[in-house]
């Protein structure tokens, strides 16, 4: 005989919920958009020195932080769109002219002979730079070039190695 088929009481419980991972999610992955701030373009003025590219890697650590977008060249004349501010890292004797020609700000990084609205280790000799004090020239440019773009106070336009080294 067939036994009688009953209908189950089992309750089906529902999927328990995943745990939290651990791991950084994919936004926190993905690139920061670039911000709509200004646009500030670096300029390595003369031979490129690996000091030069470290102060470059200074800067694009500090993007985000500043609001800008920032473009690397390899020379002032590389500078073909518009840019509301103009950093350049090396001698700028020749570049100088050429970046004012732009109407930009510019803050130069080494030495500047010449007007320039803010010069940063102006007295420090590029090649002899550590990579920690090339780096933070790089942020400190950044910095300042933001603030001059904004019309901001508060940051020195002339700053030594050691103004620029000092902590905040």
């Amino acid at each position: 005989m067939l036994a009688a088929c009953a209908p189950t009481t089992d309750v089906v419980e529902p999927a328990a919920p995943a745990a939290p991972s651990t791991s950084p999610s994919d936004a926190a992955l993905s690139p920061a958009p670039t911000p709509a701030g200004a646009t500030i373009r670096l300029a390595l003025v003369g031979d490129g020195s690996a000091a030069a590219q470290q102060v470059a890697d200074g800067a694009q650590q500090v993007v985000g932080a500043n609001a800008v977008s920032l473009d690397v060249v390899a020379a002032v004349a590389d500078v073909t769109a518009k840019a509301q501010g103009l950093i350049l890292v090396g001698p700028a004797a020749d570049a100088l002219a050429a970046a004012q020609a732009l109407e930009a700000k510019v803050v130069v990084v080494g030495p500047a002979p010449g007007e320039a609205d803010a010069v940063l280790g102006s007295d420090a000799e590029l090649a002899m730079l550590t990579e920690a004090q090339a780096v933070e020239l790089g942020r400190a440019s950044v910095e300042t070039a933001a603030s001059l773009v904004e019309g901001q106070g508060g940051l020195k336009p002339q700053r030594t190695l050691a103004d620029v080294m000092q902590p905040r």
